[in-house]
């Protein structure tokens, strides 16, 4: 029960958080979580929904398809909402967070 509770707040702040132009990404580019087994779970991002997802999250400059670079003002925003939701989780628990 509190992993589905971790997992919905990660997943509402994903929707929150993500770029947005049309909503596509957050709407379709987020998925449900996975569980991989009783302490773990697993979302995916982008896929054929929004493949941009991931660039936007993991690439600190963009090309553009005439060549032209721009710093990527969306450059780890999924990192970004997962450590503020895990933040937000341990909170609610009474818990800390460990980072190394």
């Amino acid at each position: 029960m509190i992993v589905r509770m971790v997992s919905d707040l990660i997943h509402n702040k994903l929707g929150i958080d993500s770029p947005r132009d049309t909503g596509n990404l957050a709407d379709n580019g987020i998925s449900d979580l996975m569980m991989i087994n009783s302490n773990a779970i697993k979302f995916t991002m982008g896929g054929q929904p929004a493949p941009y997802g991931v660039p936007l999250n993991e690439l600190a400059i963009m090309t553009t398809r005439a060549k032209s670079q721009y710093k990527n003002i969306h450059y780890t925003w999924y990192d970004t909402s997962i450590d503020d939701s895990i933040d937000q989780a341990a909170n609610m628990l009474g818990g800390r967070v460990e980072r190394s």
